[in-house]
């Protein structure tokens, strides 16, 4: 079992080996199709065993079915060796199902030394069919429907909309992103918002011309999406405007034909009620660690 850099002919096999486990690494996927990252293959015998992407800023998404079967310990091993190098490395976070997550932070600190400030761990949903058949498909509406009645509107959302946008931003990630030792850095947002509204479907929902809630696509695969950045101001909860603007990018997801996952705090009682009642089902765990 070794670790190779992916080159740029090698990222079809790289795909194809993910693609069964898109659900899980929506993100990761998503970040091959844009090339905006270095990718690395851990392979035996010419296979294709485990992967993951290091970004320029230290991001790292990974898919590691490897940390589940017997050859944990030889994986953590080649990860180990991989980062011995690189104690000075910058290191951002590392997103992805949790105990691929866990191995990459045991690797990294037998390597370098280094720990997490802050870990958080999520509950993985994805939205279930209809039906109790399995292979039944959603309804497909059309892209643009919306059935919201005045003074709520839908809005789609347009980089134009940046500093309308931002104080909601600002506020979810104060509530769902921040601990005690990280302070949200508004030009970091301003940025990050920026280039989500270029990249992702986000709507928001206006009550009376004032933006009140949002929510959005974070990551876009090949046969999945993934929401995200689902928020509500705190004067207008408990009204139904998330479950609308949920409801709205399933509809509007699958006239696309992608499947939806998302990942939300175990400790969110709310809004896993709201993610069930909108048809998600809990699939599996997610970590995102922070350095």
């Amino acid at each position: 079992m070794t670790i190779i850099p992916c080159a740029p002919a090698e990222q079809t096999a790289l795909l194809s080996f993910i693609l069964p486990y898109e659900k899980l690494a929506v993100g990761f996927v998503s970040h091959i199709l844009q090339g905006d990252s270095d990718f690395f293959l851990v392979i035996e015998d010419g296979r294709i065993y485990d992967a993951f992407s290091l970004s320029k800023g230290g991001q790292i998404f990974h898919c590691l079915p490897d940390a589940y079967s017997e050859k944990q310990g030889r994986l953590l091993t080649v990860l180990t060796d991989f980062f011995s190098p690189h104690k000075n490395i910058e290191l951002f976070n590392i997103i992805g199902e949790e105990k691929g997550s866990e191995l990459l932070q045991r690797a990294i600190h037998s390597a370098t030394g280094r720990t997490t400030q802050h870990d958080q761990h999520y509950i993985l949903l994805e939205e279930t069919p209809p039906s109790n058949n399995p292979s039944a498909e959603k309804t497909i509406v059309p892209q643009n429907s919306n059935s919201f009645s005045e003074p709520l509107t839908l809005v789609c959302c347009t980089p134009t909309m940046i500093d309308a946008l931002l104080p909601l931003q600002i506020a979810y990630e104060k509530e769902e992103i921040q601990w005690e030792d990280s302070p949200i850095d508004p030009k970091l947002t301003r940025l990050t918002l920026l280039h989500a509204l270029r990249t992702q479907q986000i709507f928001s929902l206006a009550k009376n011309g004032v933006l009140i809630a949002k929510g959005g696509t974070n990551a876009i695969g090949k046969k999945y999406a993934q929401l995200g950045g689902i928020y509500t101001i705190p004067s207008e909860r408990g009204k139904g405007y998330a479950e609308k603007i949920i409801r709205h990018l399933t509809e509007n997801l699958a006239a696309q034909r992608k499947k939806i996952v998302l990942f939300v705090k175990p400790e969110n009682v709310p809004a896993l009620r709201l993610y069930e009642k909108c048809g998600f089902k809990q699939i599996g765990r997610f970590e995102i660690a922070y350095y």
